[in-house]
């Protein structure tokens, strides 16, 4: 893959090509940490399944960093392995995971701008730069 900047279209496209090239590594990794919260909710919370899939959805920023982990690592080298990606997850939880959770929920930028947060690990002025 060559990385350039892209028309969203061609974008788009792109990130379908690279689900379809990568998905064998991605969904295990994408359904041990949804899963896993999904289960720890349902224990936690039987009979309150609303709660319990507002939940879920309010933490999709981390999940979606379960991904990015996977994608990352496949474009710049070597997708790692379920093992090596869920050992990466809790340092990949930082920076940004808070605001994402809270201040930036409803942006709609927010999937934009989470590479630069995740795959950068961009803080301060250079972030915002």
């Amino acid at each position: 893959m060559r990385l350039r900047p892209r028309e969203p279209w061609e974008a788009m496209d792109l990130g379908a090509a690279m689900l379809r090239a990568w998905w064998r590594r991605i969904w295990p990794v994408w359904l041990v940490v949804y899963g896993g919260a999904a289960l720890v909710l349902a224990l936690m919370m039987p009979g309150r399944a609303g709660l319990a899939l507002l939940i879920m959805w309010w933490l999709k920023p981390v999940f979606d960093r379960a991904v990015l982990q996977v994608l990352g690592g496949a474009v710049f080298g070597a997708a790692p392995g379920l093992g090596a990606a869920l050992r990466a997850l809790p340092a990949a939880l930082f920076p940004g995971v808070l605001a994402s959770l809270t201040l930036y929920r409803f942006d709609l930028a927010r999937s934009f701008n989470l590479p630069i947060w995740h795959l950068e690990r961009l803080t301060g002025r250079a972030a915002r730069t």
